[in-house]
């Protein structure tokens, strides 16, 4: 039994980041003060615990997070509670963007604006709302907010980072870019958060083979897919997967393709991709074909070509490149390497 007070758990709570282990420390704490209120009802601890239990549904990408935090808002004003009104209207901010509804957001930070005046500790928060909702120099509140955040906020240090770092490419700054997705992978790494650490590595690699920094791209995309397996993120494998094994193909390491595409044909039926699956076998089967096994390449294609059976378009793609193959190597020999694969896929 935790015997800490409500508040001592509160401030537990507030002070933990929500990220990485931090998620699994906040979830126990959360169970921790919701059983505690429920038997010691306190309204002012129930108002500063919701807030910290709504920027955790933001975190979470919730899609109850903004509901959740305008009616938070609306208890809050009700008992004068103006910092903790504010602050759930900051929150939801984020939410009404990712939902797509940035008059609303805009509706929501000027809601609280009276507030900010009043509690300039609000002022980080202030900061990402105005990012979030695209302000024209928003990389540059993105950077002041990122300087001042505590590590209690290091959830949203890696929010702004990664934003920041598309800011800045689009914004024809890669250097900068760079340097925050180095930063956010640093961070989440730190926080032993394999998921947003993944997708941080899986970016910078994107970015670096933009930017034609071939190695570097290769270093950056073989750190994401280990961290991306291990947390469950089948897209970021998926992604980092492909153009590990498209780099590869380009640098003409056609044992390196196919190590790289050997998780794939999985991921990709995980996924319920049929086009994803025509990719990597096709990959596969220029892999081999480059390596002089020929029969093995044709069983690749062949095998896909059965399973993509129900899905017309991908199947068109395996099509294709058995008439280029068939058109490369003449009507005889062609008909002899099919025989070949299809005995090797009999016997496997």
């Amino acid at each position: 039994m935790d015997h800490r007070t409500t508040a001592e758990l509160i401030e537990a709570l507030e002070s933990t980041a929500l990220l990485g282990r931090g998620l699994e420390q906040a979830s126990t704490l959360r169970n921790a003060i919701t059983q505690r209120l429920t038997r010691e009802p306190d309204p002012a601890l129930q108002l500063r615990a919701q807030l910290r239990f709504g920027e955790l549904l933001v975190v979470l990408d919730a899609p109850d997070a903004g509901a959740f935090l305008e009616e938070l808002a609306r208890l809050a004003d009700q008992r004068d509670a103006q910092r903790i009104a504010a602050r759930a209207c900051l929150l939801a901010v984020r939410a009404a963007c990712r939902a797509g509804d940035r008059p609303r957001g805009q509706a929501l930070l000027e809601r609280c604006a009276h507030a900010l005046g009043e509690h300039p500790e609000l002022a980080p928060d202030a900061l990402l709302a105005e990012a979030w909702l695209g302000a024209m120099d928003g990389a540059a509140k993105l950077g002041q907010a990122i300087d001042v955040l505590p590590p209690s906020r290091d959830h949203d240090r890696l929010a702004a980072l990664l934003e920041l770092a598309d800011r800045c490419e689009l914004g024809g700054d890669p250097y900068r870019a760079r340097d925050a997705l180095e930063r956010a992978f640093a961070l989440a790494l730190g926080h032993d958060a394999h998921g947003p650490a993944g997708r941080a590595a899986l970016l910078l690699g994107s970015l670096q083979l933009r930017s034609g920094e071939l190695d570097a791209a290769r270093a950056s995309l073989a750190r994401a897919l280990p961290l991306a397996t291990r947390a469950g993120d089948s897209l970021v494998t998926a992604t980092a997967g492909m153009l590990v094994v498209t780099l590869a193909l380009a640098q003409r390491r056609w044992e390196d393709a196919l190590a790289a595409s050997e998780p794939l044909p999985a991921v990709a039926r995980q996924r319920h991709n049929p086009g994803l699956l025509a990719s990597i076998s096709l990959d596969r089967a220029t892999a081999l074909w480059a390596l002089d096994r020929p029969v093995e390449a044709l069983a690749a294609l062949m095998a896909c070509s059965a399973e993509l059976a129900p899905h017309p378009r991908p199947l068109e793609l395996i099509r294709a490149r058995f008439a280029e193959l068939l058109e490369e190597v003449g009507v005889e020999r062609f008909g002899a390497l099919v025989t070949e694969a299809a005995g090797l896929l009999r016997s496997a």
